[in-house]
């Protein structure tokens, strides 16, 4: 339903970014019973080379979705649906490699998926609905901030 709604109001990074969520976090996540649990759970650091990579893979992602946003497709709002893109991709690559710094990256994707559906929903789409979904997944992010064993150490 989300890759529905940005494509019709024109975020399309943000279609990129839900299908990329598709293949990366929910398909493994549903075929993987140990994806979450306990045992052999060990989030890294992100350090050294790690952060380079990171860096990288930030700047690539968003070429790549502020190129998709006004050169192929023109998104009406084409740098804050890139960069809230970019932001989910690159937490959705960093969760994948186990790095707990993934949490800062959904936290402010969360903050600029915000921003991205009022900003739509203020140009006359009826998006409300997912303004207030991402205040939610905002408030997910602060609990897990909180108290995650992916984010704190539990010894």
């Amino acid at each position: 339903m989300l890759i529905y709604v940005a494509s019709i109001t024109g975020n399309y990074s943000d279609v990129v970014m839900q299908t990329a969520y598709i293949f990366l976090l929910d398909i493994p996540v549903v075929l993987n019973k140990n994806w979450n649990s306990s045992e052999g759970l060990s989030p890294r650091l992100l350090t050294g080379k790690y952060i380079g990579q990171t860096v990288v893979t930030f700047i690539i992602f968003w070429a790549i979705t502020y190129g998709l946003d006004t050169v192929i497709l023109t998104s009406p709002r084409p740098v804050i649906d890139s960069l809230s893109a970019t932001i989910g991709l690159t937490g959705a690559i960093l969760t994948v490699r186990r790095f707990r710094s993934s949490y800062y990256f959904w936290f402010a994707q969360s903050i600029m998926s915000i921003t991205l559906w009022s900003v739509t929903a203020i140009a006359g789409h009826p998006v409300w609905v997912l303004f207030f979904t991402y205040c939610l997944y905002l408030l997910n992010d602060i609990i897990a901030l909180a108290s995650s064993k992916w984010f704190h150490d539990r010894a």
